[in-house]
């Protein structure tokens, strides 16, 4: 009897382990679940809170194909991004129309956060230029390589959609928040000293053309005094 109890307890301990690490997947699947659930309804109440307010240039837009077409809006958005994702899927010269589609909304948005006295709008299309700034850079660099991924420029222009989304976890404020800021913070004082130096080595240079030009003025002072002279 002793034996078979003592048998039972690890039993009983595996078993209590399992229903812990069970349901504490289960809350995170959960969470995870209700957090996906809220930010996709704060991006479609945001997407129809721009194409159905006033005085943009979206909704005007969106306006004008709707009474010209009288399809809704939101299909003409639908058909707009079907069109978009079969192109950059399929299309010739989809690299270009990915860099267009990655900065018109953009340059609008900050010039519209520029003139507006709300903060946060400015950082998030701050973060949103800091990131496609490097992912152009690392386009030149890594070309060769890129070229051959199937549908590249669909999964750039979809990543990009996500660092332009109007939600709180989106891809500019990832990215800067657990790649760029770290890495800054890192090699910064390296950067800085090899600026410094870079600094300091171009003003040395231009001091000394400076130094000729001084010497060459004073000795043809001298020659001009001696000759008088004489």
């Amino acid at each position: 009897m002793a034996q078979d109890s003592q048998e039972t307890v690890p039993r009983t301990k595996s078993s209590l382990w399992k229903g812990l690490s069970l349901g504490g997947l289960k809350h995170t699947l959960i969470t995870q679940r209700r957090q996906s659930t809220r930010i996709i309804s704060d991006m479609v109440h945001n997407i129809d809170h721009v194409i159905e307010g006033d005085g943009n240039a979206l909704a005007y837009t969106l306006h004008w194909f709707e009474k010209a077409t009288h399809i809704n809006r939101r299909y003409l958005i639908v058909g707009a991004f079907l069109f978009a994702v079969v192109y950059l899927s399929l299309g010739r010269s989809a690299g270009t129309l990915c860099n267009i589609l990655g900065v018109i909304y953009p340059i609008y948005a900050s010039i519209k956060a520029s003139e507006n006295l709300h903060g946060q709008q400015k950082e998030h299309w701050l973060m949103y230029w800091i990131v496609y700034s490097i992912i152009n850079v690392l386009e030149i660099v890594l070309e060769i390589f890129l070229v051959w991924l199937p549908m590249y420029y669909l999964l750039k222009f979809l990543f990009l959609a996500w660092c332009m989304a109007p939600i709180t976890a989106n891809g500019s404020h990832v990215m800067y928040a657990n790649i760029i800021r770290p890495l800054f913070h890192e090699h910064n004082d390296k950067v800085e000293s090899a600026l410094s130096a870079v600094t300091q080595h171009l003003t040395a240079e231009k001091e000394i053309p400076m130094m000729v030009r001084e010497a060459l003025k004073d000795s043809a002072h001298e020659d001009s005094v001696t000759s008088k002279q004489e």
